[in-house]
């Protein structure tokens, strides 16, 4: 995985249109990747937004599920600097991966977990992911789904 700058794309979603678990999640792989490993605030966020009960399992998801993808990552993984204001692609995709996980949706989950990593690896991954999306949905920390529009470009050419 890569903190390279994110190039811009279609997708125009910014920080202001997440929902707070979601900032939560975006700031701390942004600090994560940024160089800094700067933990003992990623764990005071976490502390935060998850409480006594649920931030150590919210913690170890997200450790384990951030060294998953940082080591072994399909190809190279986009993430803007933690000031930015823009989403990436790749940041979207391990929300909708909690998102899904929430939602029971477990084959739109093992999809995108397919997408991140060699299938070698889907399973521990999907644990990872598991382990934080259930800490934070218990914690009343619930994800949407970002991005629906794109779903109507599947509308067979001229029916749309």
């Amino acid at each position: 995985m890569s903190a390279h700058m994110a190039k811009q794309t279609a997708i125009s979603t910014t920080i202001a249109e997440l929902h707070c678990p979601e900032q939560l999640i975006v700031w701390a792989i942004r600090h994560w990747l940024d160089g800094s490993h700067d933990w003992p605030a990623i764990q005071q966020v976490f502390w935060q937004a998850c409480g006594i009960v649920n931030v150590e399992a919210a913690l170890q998801g997200f450790q384990e599920m951030i060294e998953i993808l940082s080591t072994s990552s399909r190809r190279t993984l986009y993430f803007h600097r933690p000031a930015c204001r823009c989403v990436s692609a790749d940041e979207l995709t391990i929300l909708n991966l909690i998102f899904a996980l929430q939602a029971d949706r477990s084959e739109h989950a093992k999809a995108l977990v397919c997408w991140l990593v060699p299938l070698s690896l889907g399973n521990r991954l999907l644990g990872a992911a598991t382990c934080l999306s259930n800490a934070l949905q218990k914690s009343g920390n619930v994800f949407t789904q970002i991005g629906r529009e794109p779903l109507s470009a599947l509308a067979i050419a001229g029916t749309a």
